[in-house]
């Protein structure tokens, strides 16, 4: 129960990525900042951390490819990027999980990993000409501010849940 409760809540954050999200962004103000919304990458970095690799490759790539359909030009990039992502952030599942601010930090630097992954993809199919510098200074940064205060404010209650999920496995 508590999975399908996982599940579905990463669903809905996929849905309000796209939705409700995209009026609180600074470029709904104005601004010549992008804030990209990546609920579901921090969740899956979360569930990497806490279940390991293998169920963070595997949702990383059902969720990349929801995320292709929904959001992507190219299909694959995000399937390809989020798996990776959820493999390489459950590699370190067992040393990261016992400090909040180690994971923290593993989630910044695996949302940075993402962000330059998918933007150097995006470059390699010609999808995006961003230069790099205004991808750094004004997509980059403000991404990672609004994505790390979203896992700041998420991180004890998902904490809680991948635990509950994990020993509800480990006692079937």
């Amino acid at each position: 129960m508590t999975r399908f409760l996982f599940i579905l809540t990463i669903f809905t954050l996929l849905i309000f990525e796209g939705t409700v999200v995209q009026v609180f962004t600074a470029g709904w103000w104005d601004l010549h900042l992008t804030m990209v919304p990546r609920f579901v990458v921090v969740m899956l970095i979360f569930a990497a951390l806490f279940l390991g690799r293998v169920q963070g490759l595997f949702m990383g790539l059902i969720f990349g490819l929801f995320y292709d359909i929904i959001y992507g030009s190219v299909v694959g990039i995000y399937a390809f990027t989020m798996a990776i992502i959820g493999y390489f952030t459950g590699l370190v599942f067992r040393i990261f999980q016992q400090n909040i601010f180690l994971i923290w930090l593993t989630v910044l630097l695996a949302l940075v990993a993402f962000e330059f992954m998918v933007y150097g993809l995006m470059t390699l199919v010609n999808v995006t000409a961003l230069d790099l510098h205004i991808f750094f200074f004004d997509k980059l940064l403000p991404t990672l501010v609004l994505n790390m205060i979203f896992a700041l404010l998420v991180s004890y209650p998902a904490r809680n849940i991948l635990i509950q999920m994990r020993d509800e496995e480990q006692q079937i």
